[in-house]
């Protein structure tokens, strides 16, 4: 079966509004389930200090937030429109981490190919 017939290209415009946070609030806000992802990734991953990492379709940042704070050097966070991001960036200046953020489309990363090796 194809999905691509029966689901609208731009599906995600009517699904991470508003009402995302209301449906899925319990795990976007749940801290230990974020660091619990994050530990996993790093373990599964071998994640250095040293290492780059892109967040696509960020969200909110919650993930991106973590590696900071867990000293990945290098946290590059791009989030289609701006539902999430305020939140995002309150809770990275409140926590004292640093994340580049950036709002661009995910199918067209803003980022040259060189860089982009680093991730």
């Amino acid at each position: 079966m194809d999905l691509e017939n029966y689901v609208r290209p731009d599906w995600w415009r009517f699904i991470f509004n508003a009402n995302y946070l209301k449906t899925d609030g319990d795990v976007v806000d749940d801290i230990s389930i974020t660091r619990c992802e994050i530990d996993k990734f790093i373990e599964i991953l071998s994640l250095k200090k040293e290492n780059a990492i892109l967040d696509l379709c960020c969200g909110q940042g919650r993930h991106t937030l973590e590696l900071a704070k867990k000293g990945i050097s290098e946290c590059f966070w791009i989030r289609l429109f701006l539902l999430f991001n305020p939140e995002g960036k309150k809770q990275a200046k409140k926590e004292n981490v640093f994340a580049n953020f950036q709002e661009a489309d995910a199918r067209n990363i803003p980022y040259s190919s060189d860089i982009l090796t680093m991730f």
